[in-house]
């Protein structure tokens, strides 16, 4: 996976201070390396039980904008890192001070043109390395994947609230819905097969098997249509992406 890169910015409401310092670049070892910092830090306290961060946002993957208790606001992702609960990310996440607003270098990052993965967004699943290859459900109960057609899912975190506007990462578990019948069916695997279905009956995936957890294997339809099949070894399948 490439690095990912987000600018993170202090923002404190009534302070013009923060209009001009407190810009931060992140470089991120993968785009699920970034998202899972960031769920970390909406629980990150400190040891007194005070939140760390006292407001965070993101305005897309790529654009956060904070503010914390920290008594040096604009450096905090730096203190943040060296803090014990956040060391796993200190080989994953580096965090670079930019110039302030009156003058210096400034670095522009590489764009990505990604959606932000929430707790029941829909989105459409396509292959990371082939993007012309999406899901594709055309009735009756086998997932296909196709470079003609494609079906939107909604894409629900087990354990969060109906509402509840969460950020999704490879740990969660989530479901798959189609959103185009008035009764829910849910992506599942036929245990004999090993095929991946529509069933009425839920299933729970890791978020994290898009990556790795999905394959492809002909199925002789003649026009170019894949059956989608689950990998019975770990991670030795292609990787997709919500789109």
């Amino acid at each position: 996976m490439a690095l990912f890169y987000v600018y993170m910015r202090w923002f404190r409401e009534g302070d013009p201070s923060s209009a001009d310092s407190g810009r931060q670049l992140l470089t991120c070892s993968s785009r699920n390396a970034a998202d899972e910092f960031f769920r970390a830090l909406q629980t990150l306290r400190f040891p007194d039980g005070r939140l760390w961060y006292t407001f965070l946002e993101r305005r897309s993957p790529q654009y956060w904008s904070y503010d914390s208790v920290d008594a040096d606001p604009w450096n905090t992702v730096l203190h943040v890192l060296r803090s014990h609960p956040m060391a796993p990310f200190r080989n994953r996440i580096m965090s670079q001070v930019l110039s302030g607003a009156s003058g210096g270098d400034w670095h522009p990052v590489p764009i990505s043109d990604q959606l932000d993965w929430v707790h029941e967004g829909t989105y459409f699943i396509r292959n990371k390395r082939q993007p012309q290859l999406y899901w594709y459900y055309s009735g009756g109960s086998i997932i296909l994947v196709s470079d003609t057609q494609k079906t939107k899912f909604r894409v629900c975190g087990t354990a969060f609230a109906k509402g509840e506007r969460k950020y999704l990462i490879r740990s969660d578990e989530v479901e798959f819905r189609r959103i185009d019948e008035s009764r829910t069916s849910y992506l599942s695997k036929d245990p004999s097969s090993n095929t991946v279905r529509i069933s009425y009956d839920a299933r729970a995936w890791k978020f994290g098997d898009l990556l790795g957890g999905f394959s492809t294997t002909y199925g002789g339809t003649g026009n170019g249509v894949f059956e989608l099949l689950k990998c019975a070894t770990d991670g030795d399948g292609d990787n997709w992406e919500l789109c």
